[in-house]
């Protein structure tokens, strides 16, 4: 009886609000409905049905939105003419939020064709929002409805944009897209797995099919969205550090749902060189200014300053490889670019007696997580053996005459500046001396962290054993080795320490890690 009393005030809201034409009185009646406890799910389908559509499944779902205003729906369509028609979109929104934690099964298409509608009238009134916020004092509308847009075209208003950036809501905003999009891949997948049995499985499996499009559809929109303004706060100059971190978290964290799916919508290795774009632009940006600042000492809060968000990128990156290897792989050289441009520019700075705390902080901070992202790719079941040994061809090449070496002075390994690190593409960098000492770093550090790798990349390791030994006699390798102090990392948390030591001693502690590691492997010739 109780149950049955619900379901006649449920209905008698409904039909209240279809039959008000005054947008104040339908804006009541809505909060009225949100204050409703809705636990059937038939219950649910109809309230999803009138604040979206009346008949969601007569056409198909995004025509529809775009282009049809249905004389039963709640939603007004139209824009910003006054705040009214604001609070009652907020007012539905509301409503559909209460439930979206809830098991939306039954009604997924509905919650999809809201999500879309608010979609494109967030588009129109933030556009309106963002053109008025300088010529209007009307802080009520301004407030009422400020919400993101995933549509393409909006992201050109850069400026407007670091204004929403900045503001409280765009955290709200944010997180809600990151939910919303979780909760409709938990549903879907749900629908998957939880089939009636009663349904015919074709037209089942049809619906599931449809919906898991609509979803990946909506996820790669809001990762693709969340990118872009993810690269406007990293251009901001450290002001939105925290935004900076939301954003890229949800990147990854969308890109974890429907792996199968996204790795066929997405470009994940665009996402992958956008992250390391923002690692090198950030060195570069660092040491153009360092180099012009007189010799004066770069303090660690100046470093931390730099070097904390490059770290924050890579390991980003590393997420993203972990999760798409294959993908990550399209990408390698770029990826082993931008390494060797870090312990090139570590190397050039343990020169600088002015740098060296510098360097000591992109050793702590940098060295370990950009070995992991290359880790992520050799590590990894999912790239095949002769692909992982051609990145170790790639990077450690048989002959040692293909370094090219004119005598000219600007080339000189041992005397690199950091401008000229930035110099050298991705294409061009394994014949170049400029990123050689790096390139060695880089093998050393292959062979200090040997214990990690597989049984394939120890064999290929140890044929590569040549290529460093004829490295190790050029003129200039070895006498910048022979004097050379660099900072060494050990440990690791609160107990991590910095030391420094000759290169030289580290080349043989890293050939001795080597040697232990692989004398009990194939490679060795072992059992």
């Amino acid at each position: 009886m109780e149950k049955k009393s619900s379901n006649e005030e449920l209905q008698s809201v409904l039909e209240a609000i279809k039959s008000k034409d005054v947008v104040e009185s339908r804006v009541q009646l809505v909060k009225k409905l949100g204050n409703l406890e809705i636990s059937d799910q038939s219950d649910l389908v109809s309230v999803m049905e009138c604040l979206t559509v009346s008949n969601p499944m007569a056409v198909d779902i995004v025509f529809f939105l775009v282009n049809s205003v249905p004389s039963l729906a709640f939603w007004e369509d139209f824009t910003c003419l006054d705040v009214s028609q604001c609070t009652l979109n907020k007012a539905i929104v509301q409503v559909a939020v209460k439930y979206i934690e809830t098991d939306i099964s039954g009604c997924l298409l509905q919650f999809l064709s809201l999500g879309s509608k608010a979609s494109i009238w967030c588009k129109k009134h933030l556009k309106m929002t963002l053109m008025s916020t300088e010529e209007s004092q009307e802080e009520e509308h301004y407030n009422i409805f400020f919400q993101l847009d995933i549509t393409k075209d909006s992201v050109s208003e850069l400026k407007n944009w670091f204004i929403w950036l900045r503001s409280g809501k765009s955290y709200t905003v944010i997180d809600a897209v990151i939910r919303l999009c979780r909760v409709y891949s938990q549903a879907v997948n749900q629908e998957f797995s939880d089939g009636n049995p009663e349904t015919d499985k074709n037209c089942m499996e049809f619906e599931a099919t449809s919906n898991l499009t609509h979803v990946s559809n909506i996820t790669k929109c809001a990762i693709e969205k969340l990118c872009e303004l993810g690269i406007l706060a990293a251009n901001d100059g450290g002001s939105l550090v925290t935004i900076l971190n939301v954003l890229w978290k949800g990147v990854v964290s969308l890109l974890q749902l429907g792996k199968e799916t996204l790795a066929v919508k997405v470009s994940v290795a665009d996402i992958i060189l956008t992250l390391l774009s923002l690692v090198n632009e950030s060195l570069r940006c660092a040491a153009k200014a360092w180099n012009s600042s007189l010799k004066e000492t770069i303090s660690v809060t100046e470093a931390r300053r730099i070097f904390v968000p490059v770290k924050f990128y890579l390991i980003n990156a590393v997420k993203i490889s972990c999760l798409y290897p294959s993908q990550a792989y399209l990408v390698y050289r770029e990826m082993t670019h931008c390494i060797m441009i870090i312990l090139t520019l570590k190397i050039s700075m343990s020169n600088e007696e002015h740098m060296k705390t510098a360097c000591e902080v992109i050793t702590e901070l940098l060295e370990q997580t950009s070995m992991d992202l290359l880790k992520s790719l050799l590590n990894s079941v999912e790239v095949k053996p002769e692909l992982k040994l051609r990145i170790l061809d790639w990077l450690f090449i048989g002959e040692s005459h293909s370094i090219s070496s004119n005598g000219d002075s600007s080339s000189d390994s041992r005397i690199t500046s950091m401008d000229q690190i930035f110099l050298v593409s991705c294409e061009d960098m394994t014949g170049e001396r400029t990123l050689l000492l790096g390139r060695v770093a880089l093998f050393l550090n292959f062979l200090k962290y040997s214990l990690d790798l597989d049984e394939d990349l120890k064999l290929g390791m140890t044929s590569k054993l040549g290529w460093f030994l004829d490295i190790l006699v050029d003129e200039e390798v070895y006498s910048s080795i022979l004097v050379m102090q660099i900072p060494e990392l050990y440990g690791s948390g609160k107990q991590a320490e910095i030391d420094w030591l000759p290169m030289f001693s580290s080349l043989l502690h890293a050939l001795e890690t080597f040697m232990i590691v692989v004398s009990s492997s194939a490679a060795w010739g072992g059992t």
